[in-house]
This record gives structure tokens, sequence and C-alpha cells, in this order.
């Protein structure tokens, strides 16, 4: 019993650091966002909606669920808005982006 409060634990310590790994992102996207970068607006996007994805998959927040649930879809639709910016391409089903990203 013992064993299985401490994998909990530490599956919440590390369901907590991707959240805060998540909202750095965030900041990083929204900083290139309004700075003109979209390319890196993109990829720091894509890297919370990953990470947001991963802490929703470990089900250790669930009182966080909604909460991340409406961000990933506020993060997905900028990164929709973002696409033509950063893809080639007609149709970015497979985007290939411009630059590193």
């Amino acid at each position: 019993v013992d064993r299985f409060a401490r994998q909990k634990a530490e599956a919440k310590a590390q369901a907590k650091d991707l959240m805060r790994q998540a909202l750095a992102a965030v900041h990083r996207a929204v900083a290139a966002d309004e700075g003109g970068n979209a390319s890196n607006a993109y990829k720091e996007y894509a890297s919370a909606v990953t990470q947001f994805s991963t802490v929703l998959g470990s089900n250790t927040l669930p009182h966080l669920h909604d909460q991340l649930v409406q961000r990933m879809d506020g993060y997905l639709l900028r990164m929709s808005d973002l696409e033509p910016e950063v893809c080639e391409g007609d149709t970015p089903v497979v985007p290939k982006f411009k630059g590193r990203v």
C-alpha cells in the first residue's frame, strides 16, 4: 500500500512539473506571438498542448481537467490561425514548417 501511495505522489509531482513547463511554454508562445514570430509561437503552443495532453492522460490532476481542455482548445485555435504563416502548401495536413520549428 505504501508503494502505491508513493507512486501516486510521484505521478502527481510529475504532472505538476509538466503543468509548470506547459505554462512556461504558453508564456513563451504569447511573447513570440505578440512579437510577430509566428514560427516560434507555433512551436511553443504545440509544446504546451503536448504537455497539457500528457497531464490529462495521467489523470493525476482531475480537478483541472475542464480548465486544461479549454486552454488546449484556445491554443489549438491560435495554432490554426498561425498555420498559413508557418506552413507551406494549400492544406497543412502534414505541415512543412518554414525555418526551424
